[in-house]
């Protein structure tokens, strides 16, 4: 009888030392793309590290609410699990693009779609502070790791100073200044000139007026319809709902607002429409094609010329016949 229960248990063990660990293949939790702040780390330009191992630069998954979305630098995009087959689950965007997220080993595996390249997540060594919104993780340890140590401003604001960029935001040595924030993505990124830009925020700074620059995708008339400041907005697709959230964000903020919605923005980092033309796209005739296009130049000069106008006591607000100003 001895004999039996040895090696019953001996046997028990081998096959428990057999059986999968569920863990291994668990793709809950947060994930930031570690691969891209190592690449930083080494001293390449910021741009280069997050182009070359992103797009996507922090997951959440919730299995148990069959939820996922993820943060890119510029939005946080929610998806809907759809199921998991061979340890690997699918995430429907709307019905318009679908992603799939396995273990590989201890870190999560996007892989390659048509839209979208490999990329590897790792787990957060040092979380944000529960709460912190979608990205936190992946900011703050890009922060420690590429903007740790001691900076000397050589030129320009706080010349001189010597600067310590915390993990947390913070910013420490430079006067007046509170807070910090890289710009990983969109507009401030492509156009920097392979320079990183930062955002500083001042001690006690309120801004005046906000200006939301906004998209015409808010608007989604197919059927030759004149549209300007006055017509009704019916977005369809994902980026335009987006826009409408984030203008309601704008105009509900407590500070006096106002939404700019321009289309066709062209100029550097923003070539597209320009190549169109280069490649001899033709413009349709029959039924007219009308566009609306604007320089980012000139983008900049009607966005500094509102911002003046507020600075100056004007005001801005829109009327059924346009602007007033």
């Amino acid at each position: 009888m001895r004999k039996a229960l040895v090696a019953s248990s001996l046997l028990a063990l081998l096959l428990g030392g057999c059986a999968s660990n569920p863990a291994d293949l668990d793709v809950s939790g947060t994930w930031i793309n570690q691969v891209a702040i190592d690449a930083a780390a080494k001293g390449g330009p910021l741009r280069e590290a997050l182009q070359s191992y992103g797009p996507n630069l922090e997951w959440e998954v919730n299995t148990k609410a069959s939820q996922a979305r993820y943060y890119n630098g510029f939005e946080v995009a929610e998806g809907k699990l759809l199921g998991e087959q061979s340890g690997a689950w699918s995430v429907d965007f709307y019905g318009s693009t679908a992603t799939e997220l396995k273990r590989k080993n201890k870190q999560l595996l996007q892989t390659a779609n048509d839209n979208e390249p490999e990329q590897l997540f790792a787990r957060a060594k040092d979380p944000a502070p529960e709460g912190a919104p979608l990205g936190a993780n992946f900011e703050r340890a890009l922060y420690a790791a590429y903007m740790g140590g001691d900076w000397k401003i050589t030129d320009g604001f706080g010349n001189g100073a010597t600067v310590q960029f915390q993990a947390d935001g913070k910013v420490a040595g430079l006067p007046g200044v509170d807070r910090y924030s890289l710009c990983l993505a969109g507009d401030c990124a492509s156009m920097s000139g392979g320079y990183d830009s930062i955002w500083l925020q001042l001690n006690g700074q309120e801004p005046k007026h906000l200006l939301f620059v906004s998209s015409s995708s808010v608007y989604g008339q197919q059927n030759g319809e004149w549209v300007d400041e006055t017509s009704e907005t019916q977005a369809k697709g994902y980026s335009g709902q987006v826009m409408l959230e984030a203008e309601q964000v704008a105009l509900n903020s407590g500070i006096p607002a106002s939404v700019v919605r321009l289309t066709g923005i062209y100029g550097p980092g923003r070539e597209w429409l320009l190549t169109q033309v280069r490649q001899g796209y033709r413009v349709a005739i029959d039924p007219p094609l009308y566009g609306n296009r604007i320089h980012v130049d000139d983008a900049a000069g009607l966005l500094a010329f509102l911002l003046r106008h507020v600075e100056q006591g004007g005001s801005l607000s829109v009327t059924a016949s346009g602007w007033k100003f």
